[in-house]
């Protein structure tokens, strides 16, 4: 069910961020309460959940939310409730920072190799435009630490961090800057970093390198070398990618190093009006596509990764893209992803969680796992 979005596209980030979601109506309440109850029953009656250990906590399910819809508290109390287990705190910086005005989130039709155009309604794909704004460090850990206290123990929470280079900017101080996000990252107690390498929005004046990290599988290697020497090994490092048609340079590099790897992020592209003008023309031509349209591209990097995992060693894969039923779950899961998470499905249905371990319990019983 794709209806009214939990976030008001119509407005700013810092607004959406500072107002919250919007409140539930109350037939979706009871939809919710339904679901709800309706999954409680399964797990009684045939005596099987979805938990499952991921790192050092045993988590409800292996349904999770992306780095995107949720920035604080506010946000993330929501998502908790609508069932996503494995939470992520839309990325963040080390210092104050504005990002893109409107628009950021637009929905559109089209394809990678013909072109995206903005409609008016509710396809299955959207942009992510926001240029990554972020509060100061002091603001948003102080708000997760009182989070994460609060947070159910069956629950996880992992930070999203990137760089903020400027052009001349080396390599040493852009990994200087991961160090200094993941050791801000664990003293709020949060039970994973993760690093986006691959964020599709870079604005006029901003170094691209900031783009496109996770192609340089070197210094992807570097930066999560360096992390980890500062953070130990009981912090799990998380790496956001984008799509590459082969993964082996970047899996042969972090293995070993990182603990997960999420794919694929947005990805960059071109959107225009009816009448050819485009959108986002004012920071740099291109805005960040997601959500069905990512899904051949999701699919294929869990294949990917689930053959790569077996030659370079373990590490866990979060499927990412397109995940806006449970059947699209279950096809993530059954390639061998560990687990899922949903960015442009948990702004357009709130039930879209429930509804997916619903699925995921009837499956197992209907196969007797």
């Amino acid at each position: 069910m794709f209806g009214n979005p939990l976030y008001n596209i119509n407005i700013p980030f810092w607004d959406n961020l500072r107002l919250g979601p919007r409140k539930l109506t109350e037939s979706e309440k009871q939809r919710i309460n339904e679901l709800n109850m309706a999954i409680e029953s399964l797990k009684k009656e045939h005596d099987i959940d979805l938990s499952f250990d991921f790192f050092d906590k045993r988590i409800e399910s292996p349904v999770g939310l992306c780095a995107g819809p949720a920035y604080g508290s506010k946000w993330l109390s929501l998502y908790a409730k609508l069932g996503y287990d494995i939470l992520t705190q839309k990325t963040v910086r080390d210092r104050l920072w504005k990002g893109h005005p409107l628009p950021n989130i637009v929905c559109i039709k089209g394809g990678w190799e013909d072109r995206f155009e903005i409609v008016d309604k509710f396809t299955g794909s959207i942009t992510n435009s926001f240029g990554i704004g972020s509060l100061a460090p002091e603001e948003w850990s102080a708000d997760l630490s009182n989070f994460i206290r609060n947070l159910n123990d069956s629950k996880t929470l992992k930070i999203s961090t990137v760089c903020t280079p400027s052009k001349g900017e080396t390599q040493e101080s852009i990994i200087e800057q991961f160090v200094n996000l993941s050791r801000i990252v664990k003293q709020t107690g949060s039970h994973g970093v993760e690093f986006d390498l691959s964020c599709p929005n870079i604005a006029p004046g901003e170094s691209s390198s900031e783009g496109d990290i996770y192609t340089d599988a070197k210094q992807t290697r570097k930066i999560t070398e360096a992390v980890r020497n500062e953070v130990g090994n009981k912090l799990p490092i998380f790496l956001k990618v984008g799509y590459l048609k082969d993964y082996t340079n970047l899996v042969e590099e972090i293995s070993g190093l990182a603990d997960a790897i999420v794919a694929v992020n947005a990805m960059p592209a071109p959107v225009s009006y009816k009448d050819g003008r485009n959108v986002f023309g004012d920071r740099g031509g291109k805005a960040g596509v997601c959500g069905l349209a990512l899904l051949n591209m999701g699919l294929d990097a869990v294949k990917q990764l689930v053959k790569l995992r077996e030659r370079f060693g373990n590490f866990k894969i979060i499927g990412v893209g397109g995940i806006l039923n449970p059947e699209i779950a279950i096809k993530y899961l059954n390639l061998g992803a560990d687990a899922i998470e949903i960015g442009t499905g948990a702004i357009y249905n709130p039930f879209l969680a429930l509804e997916i371990k619903k699925a995921l319990l009837e499956r197992r019983i209907k196969n007797g796992i």
